[in-house]
């Protein structure tokens, strides 16, 4: 996926439902913007989704109107008034027309990856973090990911699964839901990178707390583990 979306020219809003903010506090999560939607009264919001490059958030996030029908009355509200959320006035939305692969997804239109899937995806390279939820499709999937960075490049897949020991991962006839993550090819590291899908968002939140900035096991070099979720 491609995260190039430039703003629409007025004479194209009326086939738009979908809008861009830029410039988020750092650490927005999607509920705060639907809040701020919310206390501006904006019209026909269907879905909130925050955008990621490479599973990093790119303090951006896309919003859906149920219609294009409601378009020029959220410009209007966005006009009149600045969007707080969490306490800071942010630039303006503005219209844009995201590639298919994305449409689909944000309007509910197009089913998730199941875990082969994404297996298939993570072995090939291109289940890359990017996109809406950072690409898992949902805002259900996303909420129970976790992204483990730190591993030494060699690590299997087998390893990070011990290493996760008694958290409650998500499994799929019987196969825990751990990837490995492929990195761009122009990247030269020693290190590697995997997502995990838990089986609730508490169970993501422990990951994060007790395995973030802990070491990973190794008889060579340290590997120290940083765990990051997606909002």
């Amino acid at each position: 996926m491609t995260l190039s979306l430039q703003p629409l020219h007025p004479s194209r809003w009326r086939e738009a439902r979908h809008l861009l903010i830029k410039h988020l506090p750092a650490f927005t999560a999607a509920g705060d913007v639907e809040r701020a939607l919310q206390k501006r009264n904006v019209p026909g919001v269907a879905n909130v989704a925050t955008l990621y490059k490479r599973f990093r958030p790119t303090n951006s996030a896309i919003v859906s109107l149920a219609s294009p029908n409601h378009l020029n009355e959220a410009m209007i509200r966005f006009r009149k008034t600045p969007l707080d959320i969490i306490g800071i006035d942010v630039h303006p939305p503005f219209p844009v027309m995201p590639p298919p692969e994305y449409d689909l997804h944000l309007l509910g239109q197009k089913r998730n990856r199941g875990h082969q899937g994404r297996k298939e995806a993570s072995l090939r390279g291109v289940m890359d973090g990017t996109g809406p939820w950072a690409g898992l499709g949902g805002s259900n999937m996303a909420a129970r990911a976790v992204v483990l960075a730190g591993f030494p490049g060699t690590t299997p897949v087998g390893a990070v699964e011990r290493f996760l020991g008694s958290y409650k991962v998500g499994q799929s006839k019987e196969e825990k839901m751990v990837y490995k993550i492929s990195l761009p090819p122009d990247v030269n590291t020693l290190y590697s990178k995997f997502l995990a899908i838990m089986k609730t968002r508490e169970d993501a939140l422990s990951v994060f707390r007790e395995l973030n900035q802990t070491e990973f096991p190794t008889g060579r070099r340290r590997s120290v583990v940083q765990a990051q979720l997606i909002f």
